[in-house]
């Protein structure tokens, strides 16, 4: 049952995303061309506003979450009670909390919008209607953790991906009829709305066995979770700082246009690490059941296949991004939303780091490691706001990715010397390794665009046909013919084998 629940939160995981991330890319071209770029940069700095502003549910989730296994396990249906009417009563202060300091955020917005035309009252609007959305969520967001800790987490995939379809559709057509954000977004808040109150209607159907109004305490598992968010709350506040403040320093430093530029290219950079990461989250529980094993030897093995997993993930991904984003953007929204080259290179750059910090930041917290990651993300932090709100005055749009590439740089320095230290593995090897993958992969791209200089389509739908096809087979070719009897290479070979053999058994 656990293998056919996984396959199916896998599959409808996957299939969503896809899904979803195709008609995200529809809903912005549609919201560019009935709104305008300014509009869309103001949605963008919002996104991120919010974001920093829901740093108060500190982890919370995770920790209940962790907290049910054990009893449902034992089907202890009145201490599950116990900690979801506990879950239930957190979450509504935290969207409590949430919606107020939204409100006094509301009366200060309009400075992270740069040389906007909107009027300061109602950009106001826009915001506190913006944070309706997130805040409706915690009402009743608590029941989701429950089909997760029963491994049903498929359900409520489908749900949201049936209601997100309908919401973009209904969006869309208002667009076009209303050409109103005002409208866009309440269309929003209403169908944020049906979709969680539909997840509440069907736990009560599926967990009929739990009630949400026992006022027995479970305090020992209050203990837990509140030392639990104590322990993650710093690392919290740092990773919401190192990862969300790009766009509203573009915004407050440069302009909102530029920013509104910044989130089409956002768009695809993270659309494409939500699904690799979502993968390395899949894989998270393993390297946590493989450290408790404790053996040395075994959790060496296991980091150097996944940085070479990484290498092969992040070489196809960086070649078709450096050749294929600038075709794609003039296709989707036109040629007049184009960044410059040097901006896309920077971009690529940053995408290659997260990818290939993966296997440390996993192993990190797998270690449980929280309290020796706070150092490395208070100096990653601190240099990505310093130096990207310093050069984004100086130099423009340019100086805010190179801050964040000189920050991720030293973050990804200390926090892999921490993870070698605790494995006994050399950080000059992991250096030396990581330096040639980075060589290697600057390489490929300089081999790809000789290819393509001597040859590319002149239909821009061509292109990225054929440049999609060239950066499939090249780099894979040269992988395999560089690395095809490394003992690594073998294992994920094995390992792709044996994944194909448990699908199609399934």
């Amino acid at each position: 049952m656990r293998i056919k629940n996984s396959l199916k939160n896998t599959i409808t995981s996957f299939v969503s995303l896809l899904v979803l991330a195709i008609l995200g890319f529809i809903a912005t071209k549609y919201f560019i061309k009935y709104l305008g770029i300014e509009y869309n940069g103001v949605n963008g700095t919002f996104t991120n506003i919010i974001s920093i502003l829901s740093i108060t549910e500190l982890g919370l989730g995770g920790a209940i979450t962790y907290n049910l296994y054990k009893p449902i396990l034992e089907k202890n249906y009145k201490r599950i009670s116990a900690i979801m009417y506990f879950y239930k009563k957190c979450y509504r202060i935290i969207g409590i909390v949430i919606l107020i300091l939204s409100l006094v955020t509301s009366t200060f917005v309009q400075i992270f919008l740069k040389d906007t035309t909107l009027p300061n009252s109602y950009i106001r609007i826009l915001f506190i209607l913006f944070a309706t959305n997130t805040t409706i969520s915690y009402f009743f967001s608590f029941n989701r953790n429950l089909f997760y800790a029963y491994e049903k987490n498929y359900i409520v995939t489908l749900i949201d991906f049936i209601i997100r379809i309908i919401k973009i559709i209904v969006q869309i057509i208002a667009l076009m009829l209303f050409k109103n954000y005002i409208i866009y977004l309440i269309i929003s808040i209403v169908f944020t709305f049906i979709a969680n109150f539909l997840v509440h209607l069907l736990a009560k159907k599926y967990f009929p066995e739990v009630h949400y109004d026992v006022k027995e305490r479970d305090k020992k598992v209050e203990h837990e979770v509140i030392n639990y968010v104590k322990s993650y709350a710093i690392i919290q506040l740092l990773s919401v700082s190192i990862n969300f403040t790009d766009s509203i320093i573009i915004s407050s430093f440069i302009n909102i246009v530029v920013a509104g530029l910044y989130v089409n290219y956002n768009l695809i950079f993270s659309q494409i690490s939500k699904v690799i990461t979502s993968f390395f989250h899949n894989i998270g529980a393993s390297i946590g059941n493989l450290v408790a094993e404790n053996n040395k030897d075994k959790i060496k093995t296991v980091f150097l296949n996944l940085q070479y997993l990484c290498f092969f993930i992040s070489s196809f991904c960086i070649t078709c991004f450096a050749f294929m984003t600038q075709p794609f953007i003039k296709i989707w929204i036109g040629s007049e939303y184009l960044l410059d080259n040097s901006i896309l290179l920077i971009l690529i750059f940053n995408f290659y780091s997260t990818i290939h910090r993966q296997p440390i930041n996993y192993f990190l917290t797998g270690n449980g490691m929280y309290k020796e990651m706070i150092k490395p993300m208070i100096v990653e932090s601190i240099l990505n706001l310093v130096i990207s709100i310093v050069l984004a005055i100086k130099i423009g749009l340019m100086g805010v990715f190179i801050g964040t590439a000189i920050s991720t740089i030293f973050g990804w320095l200390l926090t892999s010397n921490l993870i070698n230290k605790k494995n006994g593995m050399s950080q000059k090897k992991y250096l030396i390794r990581q330096i040639a993958f980075l060589a290697y992969s600057v390489g490929l791209i300089i081999v790809l665009n000789i290819i393509f200089k001597i040859y590319l389509p002149s239909s821009l739908i061509l292109q990225l046909v054929y440049i999609f096809i060239i950066c499939l087979v090249i780099p894979n070719i040269i992988n395999v013919l560089i690395l095809y009897k490394n003992t690594n290479i073998t294992y994920l070979k094995d390992l792709l084998n044996k994944l194909i053999k448990k699908i199609s058994k399934k």
